[in-house]
């Protein structure tokens, strides 16, 4: 990929044909794709990166794969709500569980 973003989807399109879900983790913070990682080989689906101002390539990738769920990592602050919501195609009234 062009990106770091691009690039991590490239790689999740080549390992994971038909994921259910997708970890997603900052994309200028490693602890969290380091994490995230294992979080997500154990969830069975790829690790995404993405940033407020960078989901482009996570929405797409979500959108050609038919992912639905999963985790996002970081909190608010690094991946906004909305930016969550985008990415797994989710109304602006939908609810995000934190835990």
């Amino acid at each position: 990929g062009e990106t770091r973003y691009e690039t991590s989807t490239a790689v999740a399109e080549r390992f994971f044909k038909e994921p259910k879900n997708a970890v997603i983790a900052n994309g200028t913070n490693f602890p969290d794709g380091l994490c995230g990682g294992v979080l997500a080989y154990n969830m069975g689906g790829p690790l995404i990166l993405a940033a407020n101002d960078k989901t482009e390539a996570a929405v797409k990738y979500t959108e050609g794969s038919g992912t639905s769920y999963g985790a996002v990592l970081g909190g608010p602050t690094l991946i906004s709500d909305d930016s969550a919501k985008a990415i797994f195609h989710l109304g602006a009234d939908a609810e995000i569980i934190v835990r």
